[in-house]
Formats: structure tokens, sequence, C-alpha cells
């Protein structure tokens, strides 16, 4: 962050620079609606926080001193705050999901045919729902977040807590970075991102660490 920026918003950078920004990215818990195959999007949904072993392993894995962040979603902030065992420090929309407009509490089924139409099987990453936003428009709020939480917590751990397309468009950043290579943003919606999981992405200064993947509690 600049000095100009420093002034106008009264934020510093905290941390040390050297040292690997850790950020801790945590899938929320589960969606009882969603799992009939209901698109939850941007719609503030509660989630299912019963499966206390799993959180009870996430806390063990989290940092506690960690920055907690979390888009304003009810799903992402009360399972951060199940995990952190606190409010979160700040709310960023720009970590929110894909808006998918109309097709918003429908099942995929139900919207198959007008995708179909729309080209979204064949080009799911560009492709813009009715009235939403198209999964490159995701990964660009994210990849935005990203360059500002890296300068303002350098150094530190970061959890965030949030949402499936999220992460994924995380991991676009962290395998392309601003080059946005072509293909990338495609080929990660492949990656399988649990309820309850946790994604390890280190950011440094001369590039990105992927260090762990969909990391979940095992029984």
């Amino acid at each position: 962050m600049s000095a100009v920026m420093e002034r106008r918003t009264g934020q510093t950078r905290t941390g040390d620079p050297q040292t690997p920004t850790r950020f801790w990215w945590l899938r929320h818990g589960p969606v009882p609606r969603a799992a009939g195959g209901a698109i939850s999007g941007r719609e503030d949904l509660a989630c299912d926080l019963s499966n206390t072993a799993a959180l009870d392993w996430l806390r063990q894995r989290v940092p506690a001193t960690a920055v907690f962040i979390a888009s304003p979603l009810i799903r992402a902030v009360s399972t951060g705050e199940a995990v952190m065992g606190r409010k979160p420090d700040a709310l960023f929309p720009s970590l929110m999901e894909q808006d998918f407009g109309r097709w918003t509490g429908k099942t995929w089924q139900e919207v198959s045919a007008e995708a179909d139409a729309l080209g979204f099987w064949d080009e799911p990453a560009d492709a813009v729902p009715p009235n939403g936003e198209s999964f490159s428009q995701q990964c660009s709020r994210v990849a935005a977040f990203i360059e500002l939480a890296r300068e303002r917590w350098a150094g530190q751990d970061v959890l965030v807590a949030c949402h499936g397309g999220t992460i994924r468009a995380a991991l676009a950043h962290a395998l392309s970075g601003a080059s946005r290579q072509p293909g990338v943003t495609t080929q990660v919606m492949s990656f399988v991102i649990d309820n309850l999981s946790l994604t390890r992405i280190d950011a440094l200064q001369e590039g990105t660490a992927i260090c762990s993947v969909n990391e979940r509690y095992q029984p």
C-alpha cells in the first residue's frame, strides 16, 4: 500500500514484508438446501455447524492469532466465528460467492436448458447467468482483495471465511497472478472444495505457493 493510500484510508502496513503472508481459506459449513442441488449464490442462507469434530480440528489447524476476514454472508461469518471464537476483524463484499442472478435458489437441473443456450457448459468461467456475474468476474474481485490483503497484513496469518467459488478464484490468482493465463480460470473450477475445508496459499514477494487444497477433518 502506498503512502498516499495510507493517508487516504488511514490504513498502514502491518507485519513483516519479508515473511510469507499465509492465507487460510475456509469454506463455510454445509447449507441444507444445497444438498438437494439448489444454487445458493449470494442468497444469505444459514449453514449447519453441528459437526463439532470438524470444528475442533479446524481450531487446532488455524493459528488463533490470525487476522479474521470473512464474506458478509451469514454462512461464512458464522463458520469463521465458530472456528476463531470471535467476531471478524473485517468483512469484504468482494469475498461473496458468485452472483448467479435469477438462477439463485433453483437447481442445476432447472436451469440446464437456459445454461445450455448461454453456452454455460462450454465456457463455464466466462458465461454470465441472467442478471448475475461470470466466474471470471468473481476471480477479478477476489484477486483485488488478495492484493490488498497481502499488503495490509504482510507476513501474517489471515483466515478468510468464505465460499467454494471464492476459494477457486483464489487458486486461479495463485496459479496465474495478474496475468490471468488463458484456461486457468476454467481449470480451477475442477477443484473440489468441501464444506469446512481449508486451502492454504502463501503469498511471497517472489510469487505464490499453494501449500494445500481442500484439507479437511478425517474421522
